[in-house]
């Protein structure tokens, strides 16, 4: 009876070992990025009004459509489209460029004339490149 005890509590030992190796949470996305720091920038705001983006409205140069919280327009030769950036705590991505948009400058997208207007010019704004380990 011993030896048969002895048996169930290695199996259960086992059991529990690949359970637990099933049940592990995925990697945290933090975890497997870092940022690299590009610099002090300015950043403006535009919205999809033809006074901010002509006929252009909510269209980014990536093809894809722009999003508040999610898409900023940068210059091509800092910053390649499709960039994750971290600004302030949040994470954007690079996917619009813009005329007036040219060296250390970002442009984030808002959904209103009011909300770009509102969120107005901030200087020196630290903003890191999210990069993959």
């Amino acid at each position: 009876m011993k030896k048969l005890q002895q048996k169930l509590l290695l199996a259960f030992m086992i059991l529990s070992i690949v359970i637990s190796g099933i049940m592990v949470p995925a990697k945290d996305t933090q975890a497997a990025t870092k940022k690299v720091y590009l610099g002090k920038y300015t950043l403006t705001a535009y919205c999809p009004c033809k006074k901010c983006s002509g006929s252009n409205g909510k269209k980014t140069a990536s093809g894809k459509t722009a999003k508040q919280g999610r898409t900023i327009a940068v210059d091509k030769k800092k910053i390649k489209l499709g960039t994750k950036i971290r600004i302030n705590g949040k994470t954007y991505t690079a996917e619009d460029t813009g005329g007036a948009v040219k060296g250390k400058r970002i442009d984030v997208y808002f959904n209103s004339h009011k909300k770009a207007l509102k969120f107005g010019k901030k200087t020196n704004v630290k903003v890191y490149k999210i990069v993959k380990k």
